[in-house]
């Protein structure tokens, strides 16, 4: 099937690439307005169009894999999803075109449709979920329970940190005065860890899954680092760098953007203490990814042996490549 979720995973992965080249198009000796409408066409489209759509794909594939969902009906549903990824995404890219001169109420449009695209990915992780509730329900085991939270993991931050604080900062106005300053890192944290982190993590716990020993699985200390990364980013992210934004906006409009971004800004007070506190989140978050690494090092001293149908499986389908 040419639009099943193994060619839709192929697909979206070279889409990626393809599209993250065309920051290859500009150069040091470019004009300011062709390199800044080329950096936020190639981010937000890549982002926002082939990225989304990756992550749709990828988790839909893992959900299909884990036996929370159906091929035929998510291949319909990851489908139907890409087309409004793509549409939204597509015309979402204007939403940071303000310095090309784009007029305000594309700029508006934008930030609307750009909105829209944490839809599809929480609708799939809500149809999961209640599949997952069923199985708790029935008292079945379930051997991806840490591939599970990571993804619900990620849902939860697509809607908050791509969605929530991106559409806080999406806005003219508000894009007019915040540029650059920490409510941009607050999206950019939110949505590239959050996101994209914690799906880089689920595909690494689903492979971990599959070659280890059954009896050996080491899933408590995967599940505890996912615990630990959500709430060093979580109090990274709402108790420190949202109010920091949020003081350097308003420093922005009273005293103008050079100040705001000045070190005469981040020496004052409260911003110096809570730069100072989150050293706490800091420490929270790269304790969770100690636990992390040494779950996954671990891993290597208990793998499991390849069994004779596996090694028939491989060699029928590399007799297949071979005739091809």
């Amino acid at each position: 099937d040419r639009m099943g979720l193994v060619h839709l995973f192929a697909y979206a992965s070279v889409g990626m690439g393809l599209v993250y080249g065309t920051a290859l198009l500009f150069n040091a000796r470019s004009h300011v307005s062709i390199a800044e409408y080329w950096r936020w066409w190639v981010i937000h489209l890549w982002v926002e169009g082939t990225f989304e759509v990756f992550a749709v794909v990828t988790m839909g594939t893992l959900f299909v894999a884990m036996g929370l969902l159906k091929a035929a009906s998510t291949a319909r549903a990851v489908q139907f999803q890409m087309a409004i990824l793509m549409g939204a995404g597509i015309i979402g890219t204007g939403h940071h075109l303000y310095f090309t001169g784009s007029p305000a109420w594309m700029i508006g449009l934008a930030a609307c449709f750009s909105a829209l695209e944490v839809v599809p990915l929480c609708l799939l992780c809500v149809e999961a979920w209640d599949q997952y509730r069923q199985l708790q329900e029935q008292e079945k085991d379930f051997a991806y329970k840490a591939v599970f939270w990571c993804l619900i993991s990620v849902a939860i931050w697509n809607l908050f940190g791509a969605g929530v604080l991106g559409f806080l900062i999406n806005q003219p106005v508000v894009s007019f005065y915040e540029m650059g300053t920490w409510l941009t890192a607050a999206h950019g944290h939110g949505a590239l860890m959050g996101v994209y982190g914690f799906l880089s993590i689920a595909m690494m716990l689903f492979a971990q899954r599959g070659v280890l020993n059954l009896e050996e699985t080491m899933w408590k200390p995967n599940s505890q680092a996912i615990v630990w990364l959500n709430v060093g980013l979580a109090m990274m992210v709402i108790l420190v760098i949202v109010p920091v934004g949020a003081m350097q906006l308003g420093a922005v409009v009273e005293h103008g953007y050079e100040f705001a971004r000045s070190r005469l800004f981040y020496s004052s007070s409260p911003v110096r203490e809570f730069l100072w506190f989150r050293v706490l989140p800091d420490a929270i978050f790269l304790w969770g990814i100690v636990r992390l690494n040494c779950s996954l090092l671990g891993t290597l001293l208990r793998l499991r042996e390849v069994s004779g149908e596996e090694k028939d499986l491989q060699s029928e389908v590399s007799g297949r490549f071979t005739r091809a």
